[in-house]
């Protein structure tokens, strides 16, 4: 069994020709402007053509450890993740993955026990339950 074949099985809602394809690319014509403002992260991206649907302040709290804790942004998403663990007991990981987006970091599998995203400018309701999800190292890099 090779690792298309391993992720395949252990999470079945990717398809497969998305962990055979490189890392993922943004549209090169979205531009996009990060800062700080007043001690928050703000990301703004617009795709030439497109219409600027909402620009927001949110605070995020993100207290998760080795794939198990929450993220929530402000009262817009809430995530509850849970990591898989191996016959052993440890938290299962990969590394060297395309999965992660700072290289070299760990990522972490698992599942999400909650994930619910409201936000009514954008048209979307969601609340899943049991979803595969992975957690990783990021940067806010202004």
């Amino acid at each position: 069994m090779n690792i298309v074949q391993a992720l395949d099985a252990a999470i079945p809602e990717m398809p497969e020709r998305v962990v055979r394809r490189d890392t993922p690319k943004l549209d090169p014509r979205i531009i996009a402007k990060e800062h700080i403002e007043e001690g928050h992260p703000i990301v703004v991206t617009k795709l030439p053509g497109g219409e600027v649907i909402s620009v927001e302040r949110a605070p995020i709290r993100f207290d998760v450890n080795e794939g198990r804790g929450t993220m929530t942004i402000g009262d817009v998403s809430h995530s509850e993740l849970e990591p898989y663990r191996g016959p052993d007991g440890s938290t299962t990981v990969l590394s060297n993955t395309i999965f992660s987006t700072v290289p070299g970091a760990p990522v972490f599998v698992g599942k999400a026990t909650i994930y619910r995203s409201k936000h009514p400018a954008l048209g979307h309701d969601i609340e899943l339950h049991g979803h595969n999800a992975l957690q990783s190292t990021f940067v806010f890099d202004a």
